[in-house]
């Protein structure tokens, strides 16, 4: 096994950039290093999740206040203002009716341009599962 000199091929850690010695496919100079590579490589997909959940929660919650105050329909620019986000949903499909329903884990409604309507939970024979 070859091992190589730092000074004649330039090789740097790919995390802190400090000169390696070794193996030569080393590329990083510690475990601590390599972990911190990975962790950072990771963190921004699981922002991304962690983003996307927290908005769908908030979604969730401004349904559910809305049922526990009996509204069953509310104006588009009304909802958006209270800080809904219509394109989250976790799920889309056509009603019976032959309105667009959308689902927000186990409420949904209705949708048109202006408004959403019929918003209800969805019954245990209605879940995906």
């Amino acid at each position: 096994m070859k091992y190589r000199i730092p000074e004649e091929e330039n090789v740097k850690c790919l995390e802190c950039g400090s000169p390696m010695y070794g193996r030569k496919d080393k590329k990083f100079c510690s475990d601590a290093c390599r972990t911190r590579f990975h962790n950072h490589i990771h963190n921004s997909s699981r922002n991304i999740i962690r983003r996307t959940i927290c908005t769908l929660n908030r979604n969730h919650d401004i349904l559910e206040n809305m049922l526990a105050a009996g509204c069953l329909s509310i104006d588009i620019d009304r909802l958006l203002a209270g800080g809904f986000r219509l394109e989250y949903i976790t799920g889309l499909r056509k009603s019976r009716a032959g309105h667009t329903e959308c689902r927000c884990f186990d409420i949904k409604y209705c949708i048109t341009e202006r408004k959403i309507f019929n918003i209800a939970r969805i019954d245990r024979s209605e879940l995906d599962l």
